[in-house]
């Protein structure tokens, strides 16, 4: 646990430092980078086959929403900031916020924030963390299981937020090693508390770059979610385990510069036995998703991309009503556009 001594120590020095030296450590320009990102989602509530032609005669499981489909506009908020906390490396502190405004459902509209630390160690050697959360996320309208008549449907949303630590190495001239664990709560609204959950999950990301054009990587993660609440007596704990290969081409030259290829497939096993619970009861779902990012080559200050993703979802189940409603597919396109500045503020 070398690395976590050389926190302790740097801590330990820190402290010792006189109030000058602490600013002088301090002082450093923070940068801002600020972006807007259109984008097209063609199942943000990730309606199933069996509920979109349900629409016509059922209106009402669309929520507030206006059709199923819907244009997204993204603002973005980064900022970085890198004093020199312990020793001769910079402290990497990365702030970022989005703002997600759907623009044929405004239920959907959400925030988020996020704060990364990276610390360098040396000998190519890091230690990282982060918190991030997210005050309010749309599921969509939902049936709550206590209303007696069964017939009103509520907006289902929750509260999430996660903290993680990892540790990255270098193997080799061209292999990097990253392990990573992290836990995260969903707290949802009064209407549908008995779906609270704990998540905890560890993970295992493995690079390689064989040249400066080619990148390449792999993670494996596990997880667990806990139900956490006492309201019922139905399980819905499940394990997931998830495989996300990728890689990146640049080009030396030529109008694109860039290219990133990511693929994800996810399985995910519910715990519950209970014969009444047909929702959960023995159900198994894979996912698999892909995504594509392009980014043309760019100078100074202003940056830009585009992307496009897939994912879909197969579910299996004793019961056909359950794997006709919760298996989806979605599609979306989108293009991130970003402009840099640099301020001399010093804290």
């Amino acid at each position: 646990m070398k690395f976590i001594r050389l926190i302790l120590v740097g801590l330990f020095t820190v402290g010792m430092l006189p109030a000058q030296t602490i600013l002088q450590r301090l002082a450093a320009p923070v940068k801002f980078q600020w972006g807007v990102e259109p984008e097209y989602q063609s199942n943000p509530l990730n309606f199933s086959q069996l509920e979109q032609d349900s629409i016509a005669n059922n209106p009402a499981i669309l929520g507030s929403a206006r059709t199923i489909d819907s244009g997204v506009l993204t603002g973005v908020l980064k900022i970085y900031y890198e004093p020199r906390l312990f020793g001769d490396y910079a402290t990497r502190i990365t702030i970022f916020s989005f703002y997600h405004y759907y623009t044929s459902m405004s239920d959907k509209n959400y925030a988020s924030v996020n704060i990364n630390l990276v610390q360098p160690l040396g000998n190519w050697m890091y230690a990282k963390a982060g918190y991030s959360v997210v005050p309010s996320y749309y599921l969509r309208h939902y049936r709550d299981a206590d209303d007696q008549s069964g017939n009103t449907r509520y907006a289902c949303t929750y509260s999430t937020d996660k903290i993680w630590a990892a540790f990255e190495h270098r193997i080799g001239k061209k292999f990097t090693a990253e392990y990573r664990g992290q836990t995260r709560v969903q707290y949802y609204n009064p209407h549908f508390t008995e779906y609270d959950m704990r998540i905890r999950e560890g993970a295992v990301q493995l690079g390689y770059a064989p040249s400066k054009r080619w990148n390449f990587n792999l993670t494996g993660l596990y997880g667990w979610a806990q139900d956490i609440n006492d309201l019922d007596p139905q399980n819905r704990s499940y394990r997931n385990l998830e495989l996300t290969p990728g890689l990146a081409y640049s080009w030396p030259k030529g109008f694109l510069h860039r290219m990133s290829l990511e693929m994800a497939f996810r399985q995910r096993d519910y715990l519950s036995e209970e014969e009444n619970d047909p929702l959960h009861n023995g159900r198994g779902q894979s996912e698999t998703e892909l995504n594509v990012t392009l980014y043309p080559r760019t100078t100074g200050s202003f940056d830009w991309f585009v992307y496009g993703g897939y994912r879909h979802r197969e579910v299996e189940s004793d019961f056909q009503h359950t794997i006709d409603l919760k298996s989806f597919t979605r599609w979306e396109l989108g293009l991130r556009v970003t402009f840099d500045t640099i301020w001399d503020i010093y804290l």
